[in-house]
């Protein structure tokens, strides 16, 4: 049986740990992401990782994570391939400020929306599709 994959935003992880569901009110959450990574559904990529600072999400990375949790994207060229076809394309294009594209390069999403779909896993982010922004790219018609 096939059963569909999920990849992880940053935003999920920060806003669940400092608010409705942090470590201490709701462990059961963070218990289940690990739950269904076990499972084969749920992951992140290195970057995700790299990119969360909060102490109490990183101490939980440390001692609760599973290796293989976060993706090594460098292992993945179509990841990487897609990955800079996506930074052509928005470079190349005049609606976005330069501070919008630089980042939307400098962060985690570029690489997360081209692991989805690489690997053809749903994103799971808090960020709404926003395609006529020209402060922020929040264009979602890769995936």
């Amino acid at each position: 049986m096939i059963h569909q994959k999920y990849l992880l935003d940053t935003d999920v992880l920060v806003t669940a740990a400092h608010s409705y569901y942090s470590f201490h009110i709701c462990p059961g959450f963070w218990r289940s992401l690990i739950y269904f990574h076990e499972r084969g559904s749920l992951f992140s990529i290195d970057l995700v990782q790299q990119e969360i600072k909060s102490d109490d999400i990183v101490q939980w990375i440390k001692d609760k994570v599973p290796n293989g949790f976060f993706i090594d994207i460098s292992k993945h060229l179509n990841i990487i391939h897609l990955g800079k076809r996506i930074m052509d394309d928005v470079q190349n294009t005049t609606q976005y400020h330069s501070s919008a594209i630089d980042k939307f390069f400098n962060g985690a999403d570029v690489w997360l929306i081209a692991a989805a779909k690489t690997l053809n896993y749903k994103l799971i982010t808090n960020e709404v599709s926003a395609p006529n922004s020209k402060k922020r790219y929040k264009n979602f018609r890769y995936l």
